[in-house]
C-alpha cells in the first residue's frame, strides 16, 4: 500500500503532536503511530512487535535525528500476518511410528490407533520459531515511520507558529512597558533626587559643622543616587527583548531553551528594576514586566 507523507518546513515547533502512517510489502504490513507531549528532554517509548524488536536501535536512531525535545511514544502495529510462530510436522516420524503401533496393534488384536492420535506424540508435531528477514522489513518500517513523522512534524510546527505569534505579542506589550518605565525615568529621577536632598538637608542641620562639607557625605549622596538608576536595567531589557524577536521571527529549527533562558534574564531584569526603585510607578511597571515574562515561561515550555 502507498505512504502517503505531509512534510513540513524547519522552525519553531511545539512539542505537542501526532503522526500516523502505514506502508506495506511483500515482507508484511505495518501501522506506525507517533504521540509526543511536552518534556524537559527527549524521551523516547518505543513499543514493537516481538518480531521486530531488534530493529529497536534503527527505529530510535531515527527519531533521534529528528526530533530534539519531548515525550514521544511511538507504537507498530502489523496489519496481517507477520512471520512469527510456526508449526512443523515430521512426516516420517508420523509415518514410522503409526507403522510400528499398527503392528503392535494387529498382534494384540485391537483397534490401531489414527493418525491424530499419533500425532500428538512427542516430536511428530513441532513449534517453531520462523525468523524475520529483518533487512527486508526494515525499508518498510523505515517508510512509514518516516510519514508519521512528517505528519507530527506538520502538526508540532503548527502549534510552534501559534505559539511563537502569541510571545510576539507578549514581547510587544513588554516593549510598551520598557517604554513607560523609560517615559517616567527623568521625573522619577527628578523626585527622587528631591527627597534625597530634603532627606539630606534635615541630617545637616542637625550634623556639626565638621560634617557638613564633608567629601564623603557627597560621594554617599552620589552612590545613593546611582544605586537607584536603572538605566543599566532598562538598556539590557531591550536587548533581551530584540534577541526574543530575533529568535521568534527565525527560522532557524528548535529554540526551547533559548527562550527560556531569555525568559529568565528578563525575570531578573525586572526584579532588579523593581528592588531598585523607590517610584510607584516605576514598581508597577516592573510587577506588569514580571507578569508578562511569566507568560513567556510558560509558553517556551511548550516549545521543542
Amino acid at each position: 500500500m502507498p505512504v502517503v507523507a505531509r512534510g513540513g518546513t524547519s522552525g519553531l515547533r511545539s512539542m505537542t503532536g501526532f503522526g500516523v502512517a502505514e506502508a506495506g510489502g511483500p515482507g508484511g504490513s505495518f501501522r506506525v503511530e507517533l504521540r509526543s507531549v511536552n518534556h524537559r528532554h527527549l524521551k523516547l517509548g518505543v513499543r514493537l512487535p516481538e518480531v521486530l524488536s531488534a530493529l529497536a536501535p534503527r527505529v530510535e536512531e531515527r527519531l533521534r535525528a529528528r526530533l530534539r525535545r519531548g515525550s514521544v511514544q511511538l507504537t507498530v502495529r502489523p496489519l496481517g500476518e507477520v512471520p512469527g510462530a510456526g508449526v512443523r510436522l515430521d512426516a516420517d516420524l508420523l509415518r514410522r511410528l503409526h507403522g510400528e503401533l499398527s503392528a503392535v496393534a494387529a498382534e494384540l488384536g485391537v483397534e490401531p490407533p489414527g493418525l491424530g492420535e499419533v500425532a500428538r506424540l512427542e516430536g511428530v508435531v513441532r513449534t517453531e520459531e520462523v525468523v524475520p528477514e529483518l533487512d527486508a522489513l526494515w525499508p518498510l518500517l523505515e517508510s512509514a515511520l518516516g510519514a508519521a513523522l512528517d505528519e507530527l512534524d506538520a502538526m508540532r510546527r503548527r502549534e510552534g507558529e501559534g505559539i511563537a505569534a502569541d510571545l510576539l505579542e507578549v514581547a510587544s506589550l513588554m516593549e510598551r512597558e520598557v517604554d513607560a518605565v523609560e517615559e517616567r525615568l527623568p521625573a522619577a529621577r527628578a523626585e527622587q533626587a528631591a527627597r534625597l536632598r530634603e532627606r539630606v538637608a534635615g541630617l545637616l542641620e542637625q550634623a556639626p559643622d565638621s560634617l557638613r562639607d564633608a567629601p564623603e557625605l557627597a560621594r554617599e549622596v552620589a552612590l545613593l543616587a546611582d544605586r537607584a538608576d536603572v538605566s543599566e536595567e532598562v538598556q539590557r531589557l531591550r536587548s533581551h527583548l530584540d534577541q526574543l524577536r530575533e529568535v521568534l521571527e527565525a527560522d532557524a529549527g528548535p529554540a526551547g531553551r533559548k527562550i527560556e533562558f531569555l525568559a529568565q534574564e528578563l525575570l531578573r531584569e525586572a526584579n532588579t528594576l523593581g528592588s531598585k526603585s523607590q517610584d510607584l510607578v516605576l514598581r508597577e511597571r516592573s510587577l506588569a514586566l514580571k507578569l508578562l515574562v511569566e507568560r513567556v515561561r510558560e509558553q517556551a515550555a511548550n516549545l521543542e
